[in-house]
């Protein structure tokens, strides 16, 4: 009867786990605003490609990180089938061969051991549900004391009544969940550097802590965070 039980109970418990990922799915007439200069189509066929990766999985979540040119893009892959979980990076590098130079991936996997605790993270700071950050524009902003800006037109060369930070460089982050049915994707430029001028706006920071926990359990270098 004690063992019955017990299965029962991991009955519903895998069950519980496999509801708790779900996500709203892309409307068919989503089009990505960045894939004349992003390509990630094409960099995830390329990996896919490459490493025999395949798509008989659960749920997936890719992280891609693409950097100035100088450096090539990276992603990292998380993939959980039947209740259990794996996870791999890979980033592009550079090989000289003659006069040419080639870019070719590097693959790295990742302990799996404590990938639950870190879906619990990402989960806890909105990894399913966080808007694109096209989206929240116009709550990045920065209001004006300025007397000027009560009497005369708005003047976004002047600030008034606010001015909108931008960073012309650094990094696009970006967030791909999968199903067998769904799929969503979500973008978002240096949200650190944008949280430190928007301190307010929760979405730049749980972006960040995303961005945050998936490199440190890959273990790569927090600072290069923007």
């Amino acid at each position: 009867m004690k063992k019955i039980l017990i299965l029962i109970i991991g009955i519903l418990f895998t069950d519980l786990s496999y509801s708790q990922i779900d996500f709203k799915d892309e409307p068919k007439s989503f089009k990505e605003k960045n894939k004349k200069w992003y390509n990630f189509g094409r960099r995830n066929k390329e990996i896919n490609t490459e490493f025999k990766l395949k798509n008989d999985y659960d749920f997936e979540l890719r992280l891609w990180t693409d950097p100035a040119p100088v450096l090539g893009p990276s992603v990292f892959v998380m993939q959980q089938k039947d209740n259990k979980w794996t996870a791999q990076y890979y980033a592009q590098a550079i090989r000289k061969e003659g006069d040419k130079y080639i870019p070719y991936w590097k693959k790295k996997d990742l302990d799996s051991e404590k990938l639950n605790e870190l879906w619990a993270k990402l989960v806890e700071n909105q990894v399913l549900t966080l808007p694109t950050q096209d989206s929240i524009r116009d709550r990045m902003r920065i209001y004006s004391t300025d007397t000027l800006a009560v009497f005369y037109p708005p003047n976004q060369l002047a600030g008034w009544p606010y001015y909108a930070p931008a960073i012309l460089d650094g990094m696009i982050y970006r967030v791909e969940l999968r199903t067998k049915k769904k799929k969503r994707t979500y973008t978002y430029h240096c949200p650190k550097g944008y949280l430190e001028n928007c301190p307010n706006v929760e979405e730049l920071y749980r972006a960040y802590a995303i961005i945050v926990l998936i490199r440190k359990y890959a273990g790569l270098n927090l600072s290069a965070i923007c």
